[in-house]
C-alpha cells in the first residue's frame, strides 16, 4: 500500500483483514505500507499489528521512486475510502500488480471486477479478506488480472490519450 497514512486510506481495515486469514494463508502475505501521515493513527496501527500477531507487516515510511519499489510486488491494495480519480490504482496497474480495490471512489471506473483486478464490497473487511485469499489461492487468475489491468492502463490511461480526451472536451465546450 502507498499513499499518506491516515484513517481514511484504509490501512486498518486491510490489517483486520489480514487478520482474519488463517495462518496457512497469513504467513504466505507481506504487507508493507509506504508513505508517512498521522502519528496517532499510525500508532494506532502499530498497536493493532502487534495485537494480533502480524509479523509479515512492515511500516516503512516515506520513501522515494515508488515505480522502482513497486516492481517488488505481486499485489496492491486500494482501501481508500474515495478516491476522485484514482491515480495510485492506476499506478499500480501499470506496474503490472493485481490490485485489489474498494468499490469506493474511482476503482469500480478503473478496475472492471474479476478482468482487470478485484473489487470488494466497500467497508467489508470480509469482502476484503475473500479477495485476499482468491488471489493466495488462484496464482494464474491473480498472474491474469495483473497483465490485463496493465493492457487496460496503457489503451486507456496514458498521457497521450488523457491529453486527447481533455482536449476533445474543450472543443465540446467551445462549440
Amino acid at each position: 500500500m502507498v499513499g499518506s497514512i491516515i484513517k481514511s486510506k484504509g490501512q486498518l481495515d486491510v490489517l483486520k483483514a489480514l487478520s482474519n486469514l488463517n495462518v496457512k494463508y497469513r504467513n504466505k502475505v507481506q504487507l508493507d505500507i509506504l508513505g508517512s501521515g498521522n502519528k496517532r493513527y499510525i500508532k494506532r496501527l502499530n498497536q493493532f499489528i502487534e495485537k494480533n500477531n502480524l509479523e509479515n507487516i512492515n511500516l516503512l515510511g516515506y520513501q522515494k521512486d515508488i515505480s522502482s519499489k513497486l516492481k517488488n510486488y505481486d499485489v496492491a491494495i486500494m482501501a481508500s475510502r474515495g478516491e476522485a480519480f484514482g491515480r495510485v490504482t492506476v499506478e499500480y496497474m501499470a506496474n503490472g500488480l493485481v490490485v485489489i480495490g474498494n468499490e469506493a471512489g474511482a476503482n469500480p471506473e478503473i478496475i472492471r471486477d474479476n478482468e482487470t483486478g478485484l473489487i470488494y464490497e466497500r467497508n467489508n473487511i470480509n469482502s476484503l479478506t475473500k479477495k485476499l485469499i482468491y488471489v493466495i489461492e488462484h496464482p494464474e487468475k491473480a498472474n491474469k488480472l495483473s497483465v490485463a489491468g496493465q493492457d487496460e492502463v496503457y489503451a486507456k490511461f496514458t498521457t497521450n490519450i488523457n491529453a486527447k480526451n481533455v482536449y476533445n472536451e474543450y472543443i465540446e465546450l467551445i462549440k
